[in-house]
C-alpha cells in the first residue's frame, strides 16, 4: 500500500542515488524514515576501483547515519520506513530489521540478490559436528516479525540510473552479472 510520504521520500532517496553514480558510484540511495521525519539517509560508496567492497551499502550507511542523528538504538522511534532505489540484500535487510524498520518501499528489483522475497517464518536446522547439538531446530530470529514491502515505486526513474550506471564504460562494478544483462535488456520489458 502506498502512503503520502512514499513518493517524495523515494525522489530523496533518487537524489542521493544520483549523487553516488556521479561520483563513479552504485547508485544506491536510502532515506530511513520514523513517521513523516528522514532519521537516516546514505548512499552506496565503496564500489569502484580496486578497493571495492560489499560492506558500504547504502542502507548501512543511512543506519550509520540514523545512530549519528538520534545517538540511540533507531527502533526505539518505533516502526521505521527505508526507502531506498534497490530492492536490498540479505545483508542489508537484516540491518534494516535489526534496526526497527518494519517497511521497506524499492524502486527497482534486484534479480540477482534482492532479499525482500525471502520467508523470514522459517525454521532453521542447525548440523555441527564441533557442538553437540545434532538436529537442533532453532526459532529463527526473525520469525515474529512483521514487514511490509513495496517495491516499484518511481521504478522507471530508478531503473534509470541503473541503466546510467551500466552504460559507462568505466562502470566496473557488477560487471558481466544477472543484474547488469537484466537492466540493459530485460528490465523495460
Amino acid at each position: 500500500m502506498i502512503h503520502s510520504t512514499d513518493i517524495p521520500m523515494m525522489e530523496r532517496a533518487i537524489i542521493l542515488g544520483r549523487k553516488a553514480l556521479e561520483a563513479g558510484e552504485f547508485p544506491v540511495g536510502c532515506v530511513i524514515t520514523s513517521g513523516s521525519m528522514v532519521i537516516g539517509e546514505g548512499s552506496r560508496v565503496g564500489s569502484r576501483g580496486e578497493a571495492a567492497n560489499e560492506l558500504e551499502h547504502a542502507e548501512i550507511m543511512a543506519i550509520r547515519t540514523c545512530y549519528e542523528k538520534i545517538g540511540t538504538w533507531p527502533g526505539k522511534l518505533g516502526p521505521l520506513t527505508c526507502y531506498t532505489t534497490l530492492e536490498p540484500c540479505l545483508m542489508c535487510l537484516g540491518a534494516l530489521l535489526i534496526n526497527g524498520v518494519k517497511r521497506v518501499v524499492f524502486g527497482y528489483e534486484d534479480v540477482m540478490g534482492g532479499a525482500c522475497g525471502i520467508d523470514l517464518t522459517k525454521r532453521i536446522t542447525w548440523k555441527s559436528h564441533e557442538v553437540p547439538c545434532e538436529g537442533l531446530i532453532m526459532d529463527y530470529i526473525y520469525k515474529d516479525q512483521e514487514i511490509e514491502f513495496v517495491g516499484g515505486v518511481l521504478r522507471d526513474q530508478c531503473l534509470e540510473l541503473f541503466e546510467e550506471f551500466y552504460k559507462k564504460p568505466e562502470s566496473k562494478y557488477l560487471d558481466g552479472t544477472l543484474l547488469k544483462e537484466y537492466t540493459l535488456y530485460h528490465a523495460r520489458k
